[in-house]
């Protein structure tokens, strides 16, 4: 098995700044870009030593590593190409004190990947009845041995045990469809571990293990819509009493307490965020205090802080882009670094780092009033007092930017073919031709683009795009063909002529030359063009918008007009081409309308639209 690295410098996505709320000291960097859906994140040292890592695992069927040396990210790919990998956990899988990093994967399997000092390793640790949705590791029996717990979409939870080797079996069996799975002490002062699992249907079960076997106990929450998430730990600042915290597809988060006999009715913490499909509890801003946070549908990543009697309101700390955020995490990531981040995994293919920017202290300067002195004898007081005081004040920036661009390229060539034959007649008559074409082929090229996007930060953030494009295409292909020929011509005369006759011979000579140009190779994305377009129902036999003119290596991203992603193309052959087979990144037929593309290669980028009409 082939497994690559490559390195990311971070991109600066920005400071988000939201005004009036500490959200503007947040900082979104990329870590990873991997050309789909990142659907699940996790954070630790999978390698067993001293070095803390990110893991992600994507749509396009890959597990990753990210290692941050200090500058950048090194990326590595831990597995081959399976299926969609819909969940990552690091830990000791096997108990025998060596980190493992187990994948849960649509294909049914659940992966193990084991990092030797060298490289990476993959193993089965089995198969499951259907698609594995969710995987999480932890001391389900409270034995102290840890195991491994995966849910699928079949509404099973099957438990991985090593011995030797792998063995699992089913211990729930249920219909519901189970997106998420996890391990905990959720019932405060309790001391045991129980296993929790959110189901379709807004089902949320509790499982205890009693010495002999699982049994259900009794302890259920029926949410408004599916359980997509769950959190387990203390996440109230101040207080070690520990919550299960459930996130659903309304957009709703309940906190849910067990008091020592019987669990209280759940409490709503949130409501109104869009699909919550990623809960997590840490000391994102290492400030000492504890926080939940929580990833949505919406693109936004919220920030809950237990106030001391109530939960804070949501704070949006940003939104990377419109497009789903399937997982998020708390951590150390950053190798060689104590501090945590939130990472989180999004639907434009892109693995996000937040970070939090410890705010600069205001300062007002006190002094001191005018000393009172009373002399004993003769006594002169003198006082001198020079307050110095540093203040650095508090300023929320509130921006709008208006950005308007027109650009109009225009090329121009002319192309011309001289033919030159150079022809030296003897005796006898030989013709030889050497014809070498040179071809070159322009376009003539007048593009109109007028862009506006105009975004005003104010809360809730929601960026309102404009695209304003006007495309006019002239195409002149022109070949310049240089030919040169050679031609040697030797005459043979009978009789021989006497030694004083002069032969003047004057050949007739009929040339026929076939000149099949050969385009030369692309080196850069400027002479992209894109077929038929607009592309109408009946415009080809196939489905499908043709890119030429592409250079070896490319990626082609393709948006909608609110901005979200709808399909990624990447090439790396010599050919010059790519298609596009009208389809979304879920195999959708795209609708009519018009779609922004971004050809991404050696020479920069090219943008332009594509208008569907079905």
């Amino acid at each position: 098995m082939n497994f690559s690295r490559k390195f990311f410098f971070m991109p600066l996505i920005g400071l988000l700044a939201f005004p009036g709320s500490s959200a503007a000291l947040w900082q979104i960097t990329t870590v990873g870009d991997e050309s789909d859906d990142f659907l699940s994140v996790a954070v630790g040292q999978g390698r067993n030593n001293t070095i803390n890592a990110v893991y992600g695992g994507n749509k396009n069927n890959f597990a990753y590593e990210y290692i941050w040396n200090g500058g950048s990210w090194n990326r590595f790919v831990l597995t081959g190409n399976h299926d969609d990998i819909f969940g990552v956990a690091v830990g000791d899988a096997r108990n025998n004190g060596e980190s493992r990093v187990m994948a849960a994967c649509k294909d049914n399997d659940l992966y193990e990947y084991f990092h030797n000092g060298t490289s990476w390793s993959e193993t089965s640790a089995g198969t499951t009845n259907d698609e594995i949705k969710a995987v999480t590791i932890g001391n389900g029996w409270n034995d102290g041995v840890q195991r491994v717990y995966a849910g699928n979409k079949s509404g099973a939870v099957d438990e991985f045990f090593w011995s030797s080797g792998w063995s699992h079996t089913s211990i729930v069996t249920m219909t519901d469809e189970v997106h998420t799975v996890a391990v905990g002490p959720g019932r405060n002062g309790d001391g045991d571990n129980y296993l929790y699992s959110g189901r379709k249907g807004g089902m949320l079960r509790e499982y205890h293990y009693n010495g002999l076997s699982w049994a259900a106990t009794g302890m259920s929450i029926n949410c408004g819509g599916d359980v997509w998430s769950i959190a387990v730990g203390a996440a109230q600042e101040g207080s070690a009493n520990t919550y299960l915290y459930v996130g659903d597809a309304d957009g709703e988060i309940y906190e849910q307490y067990y008091n020592g006999t019987s669990w209280e009715a759940a409490t709503m913490i949130a409501s109104g965020l869009d699909r919550v499909l990623g809960l997590a509890i840490g000391d994102g801003r290492n400030d000492g205090v504890t926080r939940l946070y929580a990833a949505t549908r919406a693109d936004h990543v919220y920030e809950l802080t237990w106030l001391g009697a109530a939960w804070s309101a949501p704070l949006d700390i940003g939104s990377p882009s419109p497009n789903d955020l399937f997982t998020v995490a708390v951590g150390a990531g950053r190798n060689g670094s104590a501090e945590n981040q939130v990472y989180v995994g999004s639907a434009d293919t892109l693995l996000y780092e937040y970070k939090w920017l410890s705010p600069t202290p205001t300062i007002t300067p006190t002094v001191a009033g005018t000393p009172t002195v009373t002399p004993t004898a003769t006594v002169t007081p003198t006082a001198t007092m020079t307050p110095t005081a540093t203040v650095t004040p508090t300023v929320t920036p509130t921006a709008t930017v208006t950005l308007t661009a027109t650009v109009t390229p225009t090329v121009t060539s002319t192309a011309t073919m001289t033919p030159t034959a150079t022809v030296t007649p003897t005796a006898s008559v030989t013709l030889t031709a050497t014809v070498t074409p040179t071809v070159t082929q322009t376009y003539t090229i007048t593009l109109t683009s007028t862009i506006t996007p105009t975004r005003t930060h104010t809360p809730p953030y929601t960026p309102t795009p404009t695209f304003t494009i006007t495309l006019t295409s002239t195409i002149t292909p022109t070949y310049t063909v240089s030919l040169t020929s050679t031609i040697t011509q030797t005459a043979t005369i009978s009789p021989t002529p006497p030694p004083t006759r002069t032969v003047t011979p004057t050949p007739t000579i009929t040339q026929t030359s076939t000149i099949s140009p050969t385009h030369l190779p692309v080196t850069d994305v400027s002479q992209v063009l894109v077929y038929p377009n607009p592309y109408r129902g009946i415009s080809t036999a196939l489905p499908r918008v043709t890119f030429t003119n592409l250079p070896p290596q490319v990626k082609i991203r393709i948006y909608d007009l609110t901005g979200k992603l709808v399909r990624v193309i990447k090439k790396d052959d010599p050919g010059t081409s790519a298609v596009w087979d009208l389809q979304n990144r879920r195999g959708a037929n795209a609708a009519s309308g018009t779609y922004i593309y971004i050809v991404e290669g050696q020479g920069g980028e090219k943008r332009g639209k594509i208008v569907l009409l079905r």
